[in-house]
This record gives structure tokens, sequence and C-alpha cells, in this order.
């Protein structure tokens, strides 16, 4: 029943716009909008997991401003379907491309909101790999005593969930 409802709306909607008629209520426009497009939030998560998967391809092939561009997108869309560990997660990609490209300022800024989202998250793992993230971007800005204490709390929470492959330079 639902979705004849929908359907007749769209119908509705689309009749008016043919027939010149523009008195849409913001209210009819957002249902347009939904039906529209019409993506189940499982699709919207594997868009933006395919996103995630290129995003990575690019990094590893050194094309920054295209995983840039991908990690981006895909954050949008976590965002829009309030997904807060991939939200967080891929805040920690753009941090490392920000790093790589020198942007440390940038790099930190990702790395400090995956922090929070981690923490209100109490996801250990994320929490350890924001902590090492924004250690690079402190020992790259030649602070070393500030990377050091980053990177120690990462160790430690890596320790306590028994991640074993730590790949840090102290």
């Amino acid at each position: 029943m639902l979705f004849r409802y929908k359907y007749l709306r769209l119908s509705v909607l689309v009749l008016m716009l043919m027939v010149g008629t523009h008195v849409v209520t913001a209210i009819q426009h957002k249902e347009f909008v939904e039906v529209a497009n019409a993506q189940t939030e499982e699709e919207q998560k594997q868009e933006a997991d395919r996103l995630i998967d290129a995003g990575k391809e690019q990094y590893e092939s050194s094309e920054f401003a295209e995983a840039l561009q991908s990690y981006e997108q895909a954050l949008k869309i976590y965002r829009m379907i309030n997904d807060k560990s991939q939200e967080g997660n891929t805040l920690n990609h753009l941090g490392l491309v920000y790093a790589d490209l020198g942007e440390y300022s940038r790099a930190q800024e990702f790395y400090e909101q995956s922090l929070s989202i981690f923490q209100q998250l109490d996801d250990r793992l994320g929490i350890g790999n924001s902590f090492k993230g924004l250690g690079l971007v402190y020992r790259n800005l030649g602070e070393y005593a500030v990377a050091q204490q980053y990177y120690e709390q990462a160790l430690v929470i890596f320790r306590e969930i028994g991640k074993k492959k730590l790949k840090v330079l102290l």
C-alpha cells in the first residue's frame, strides 16, 4: 500500500511538472526526491564501501586527488546513513592522504574528528588508529615529544586489543 501511495504521489508530481504547475510544497519536494533517489540504505552503504575500495587503490597508486574525491564522496554517504564507525574510518583515510600531501593541519583536523567519533563509540581500535595518525602528523611536523605521546597511547590500546601488526616508526 505504501508503495502505491508513493507511486501515486510521484505520478502526481510528474504530472504537475508537465503541465507547468510550480506549486510543489517543500514536503512534496522532499518526498519526490526520496522516491526519485529510491536507494535503500544498504545500497548506499555498498556504494560508499565501493568508493572506499576505489580510494584505497587510488591511494596505493599515488593518485591522491582521486583518492580524496572517493573518500569525500564515501564520507558524505556514511554521514547521510548515519554510519558513525565508517565515518570515523573514512576520516582516518582522509587524514592519511592529507598527511602524505604534506597538509598536516588538514590531516590533524580529520584525525581529531575521527578520534572524537571513536571515543563516542568506545571503539578501541578506531581510537588507536586515530592516535597513530596524530602521531604521524606530529612526527612529520618535527614535534617528536607530542608524536611519541600519541604513539604510546596507540600502542597501549593495540596491546589491549591484541593487535599484533603495528607499523609505527617511533
